[in-house]
């Protein structure tokens, strides 16, 4: 009720529209008529669109009627205007303009609260805009990090495999030996031969060939077949 009335007192500081000069028509007693006040008619209509909240279209019509008045209450209902929709910086403004319009207005405390009040609305305004925002990073997309995990296991799967057929290739090499130092003690012991140390020699160096052949071709074909695993998921990746 308070800023109603406040804004109904700009009406009575108008100017009064000034009567017209006496027409030169007819005879007798010169005709008056009550000629339009512009000013007064911008306030009302601003007025009226202020009541219905539609500020953006009372401020222009309170500036409007400012220019042809040169009333200063009209400034503090531009500043109200403003400060009701949330453009403080605006409000401010006007507000501050009030004042160097008329320093000693009837509303003063009410006018130099409503400064404080924007300084204050305009302070947390600008530390929300600098506040950084917290919380966890967003998300990297999922193609991003599947990428070095897909190669990571390509190249993996490849260099066990590769591994593997090495290991495969010595365990050969190895039972390939021992078959051969196995035939070399057939014929001794068909032949009748008697069993010399280098006999001895041949038999543990086979054995030993022997079983660490079996081994490498295990190692190996389990190398080979999990590099192959590994390269075929990388490749559906």
């Amino acid at each position: 009720m308070r800023l109603l009335s406040v804004l109904l007192l700009v009406a009575v500081a108008l100017p009064a529209a000034a009567s017209p000069p006496p027409s030169d028509m007819g005879t007798g007693a010169a005709a008056t008529a009550q000629a339009p006040d512009p000013a007064r008619e911008h306030y009302e209509r601003g007025l009226a669109k202020y009541n219905l909240a539609e500020f953006d279209g009372a401020i222009v019509e309170f500036k409007q009627s400012y220019e042809l008045s040169k009333a200063p209450r009209l400034l503090f209902n531009i500043a109200q205007a403003y400060r009701l929709k949330k453009d403080f910086e605006s409000a401010l403004y006007f507000y501050s303009t009030y004042l160097r319009a008329d320093p000693n207005p009837p509303n003063l405390e009410d006018v130099e609260s409503k400064i404080d009040e924007m300084k204050h609305a305009l302070d947390s305004q600008h530390r929300a805009a600098n506040t950084p925002l917290t919380g966890p990073p967003p998300a990297q997309p999922q193609t991003v990090a599947k990428r070095p995990v897909r190669r990571r296991l390509l190249i993996g799967g490849i260099g066990a495999a590769a591994l593997g057929i090495g290991s495969i290739a010595i365990g050969g090499g190895m039972l390939g030996l021992a078959s051969s130092d196995a035939g070399k003690l057939h014929r001794v012991a068909v032949n009748g031969m008697p069993w010399t140390s280098a006999n001895q020699a041949t038999y543990e160096e086979g054995s030993h060939a022997q079983t660490a052949g079996i081994v490498m071709l295990s190692v190996g074909g389990a190398l080979v077949v999990g590099g192959a695993v590994a390269a075929i998921i990388a490749l559906r990746r």
